[in-house]
């Protein structure tokens, strides 16, 4: 099913300036910039345990239903 939607100037402010989870993102990205090796456990569980539990599980990424 194609959805035709007028793009407005609003639309595009919205995606120029980012979204929700860019400050997260970016804090993530910094991290893995700041620590490129990979030959410290603990940078290596950080990393995996940061990335991880962020993409993984998130909240909204759950369905609910209405009783």
């Amino acid at each position: 099913m194609l959805i035709k939607k007028e793009i407005t100037i609003q639309d595009i402010q919205k995606c120029i300036a980012g979204n929700g989870w860019s400050f997260g993102n970016e804090i993530l990205y910094e991290m893995c910039r700041k620590n490129p090796d990979h030959n410290k456990a603990d940078v290596i569980v950080g990393k995996i345990w940061l990335i991880g539990r962020s993409y993984a599980a998130a909240i909204e990424n759950r369905k609910t239903e209405k009783c």
